[in-house]
C-alpha cells in the first residue's frame, strides 16, 4: 500500500479502503507474474500444514464473511443470495452457519451444475430465468420477501432484483462490483432498505 498504513483508513484498520493503495492486479502488475513484490501489510501466514487448495480459498471467503460482518443478519432470518460465482455459495453457506432460517440461492439456467451443488447441500434454488424470482422468493417467505438479499453477482439489473425480494426494512448487501445499472432509489427509500 502506497501509504504504508498511514493514512486516515489504514489508522482506522480499514486497510482495504487506503487512500494510497495499489491494488496488485489493478493499479500493479498482477499476481499471474512469475515474481511479485506485495507489502507485508497484504500478507498473511498460513498454516504450513494448510494444503495450498484450502488456502486459495481464503481471500473468496473473507470478500463473503467482510460482507456478512457489515449487515445485520439475526438467527431466523431469510437471505437471498443472487450471483452464480464461488464467493455466491460461500456467502449462502456463512448465512447459513450464522443461523439464517431460509437460504435461497438465485441464478440462471446456465449454472445449473452450481445450483445442484447448493441443493445438495440444502438449500433452495430458484432458477431466475425460468419462474419470476420475486414471486418464487415471497413465496418462500410468507409473501414478505427475504430480510437480507445479497447481490454477489454484480450483473446488470441485480440490484434492482435484490431491492425487490428483500422486504420492507430489510437489507441488501452489495458484494459483486458492476458497471452503472438500473436501480431506483425511490423504492429503496419506501420500503426503508439499508444497503451495504
Amino acid at each position: 500500500w502506497g501509504g504504508g498504513g498511514r493514512c486516515y483508513y489504514c489508522r482506522l484498520g480499514r486497510f482495504n479502503q487506503c487512500m494510497y493503495q495499489t491494488r496488485i492486479g489493478q493499479k500493479a502488475e498482477g499476481g499471474m507474474a512469475r515474481y511479485v513484490i506485495v507489502p507485508d501489510i497484504s500478507l498473511y501466514n498460513i498454516p504450513a500444514d494448510m494444503p495450498l487448495d484450502e488456502a486459495a480459498v481464503v481471500e473468496p471467503v473473507g470478500v463473503a464473511l467482510h460482507c456478512l460482518e457489515r449487515v445485520d443478519l439475526k438467527p431466523g432470518d431469510s437471505v437471498a443470495v443472487i450471483g452464480p460465482g464461488p464467493i455466491w455459495i460461500l456467502a449462502a453457506m456463512l448465512a447459513d452457519r450464522a443461523g439464517a432460517h431460509r437460504v435461497i440461492v438465485l441464478g440462471l439456467a446456465a449454472d445449473e451444475a452450481r445450483l445442484d451443488l447448493v441443493r445438495r447441500m440444502g438449500y433452495d434454488v430458484v432458477i431466475t430465468d425460468r419462474e419470476d424470482p420475486v414471486e418464487a422468493v415471497r413465496n418462500r417467505t410468507e409473501g414478505r420477501g427475504v430480510e437480507l438479499a445479497l447481490d454477489v453477482s454484480g450483473g446488470y439489473g441485480t440490484l434492482s432484483l435484490a431491492l425487490d425480494l428483500v422486504r420492507l426494512g430489510g437489507q441488501i448487501g452489495v458484494v459483486g462490483m458492476s458497471p452503472e445499472a438500473p436501480f431506483n432509489p425511490s423504492i429503496a427509500a419506501i420500503k426503508e432498505v439499508t444497503i451495504h
